[in-house]
């Protein structure tokens, strides 16, 4: 995810996800997203 980011040349990424009770990639994105430091990312849990 973080090479996704930093690569882009998006204005903003919107990084929609399953369900965190089913699947462990939300927290992983909201991780990078904390790493770089960017409020270019908005990370969504499907829920």
């Amino acid at each position: 995810m973080i090479k996704i980011i930093t690569d882009s040349t998006a204005d903003e990424i919107i990084s929609m996800h399953i369900s965190s009770t089913l699947s462990g990639t939300v927290n992983p994105a909201n991780v990078a997203k904390e790493i770089l430091k960017t409020d270019k990312v908005t990370v969504i849990n499907s829920k």
